[in-house]
């Protein structure tokens, strides 16, 4: 009888933990948003690899659009 004791409250702390673990975990992961850029707001593409980005996002040189630092060194490099 007491093994059987022990062993539920060993199996009962390690299910609080993964569950506190979790619930931790998704709350921060739903609460915010993935994307903060403004719905409806106009995609502009890349100069280098033609991807679309938000306008809020996009960094402008020299009236060029890009999406990256890196995108930026790549396209220079040319």
């Amino acid at each position: 009888m007491f093994r059987f004791l022990i062993f539920f409250l060993c199996f009962y702390i390690v299910y609080k933990i993964v569950v506190k673990y979790f619930s931790k975990n998704n709350r921060s992961k739903y609460n915010e948003p993935k994307n903060k850029h403004v719905a409806g707001e106009k995609m502009i593409p890349c100069e280098h690899c033609k991807i679309y980005v938000p306008e809020s996002k996009v960094l402008k040189i020299d009236g060029k659009s890009f999406c990256s630092k890196e995108c930026i060194d790549k396209f220079l490099e040319k």
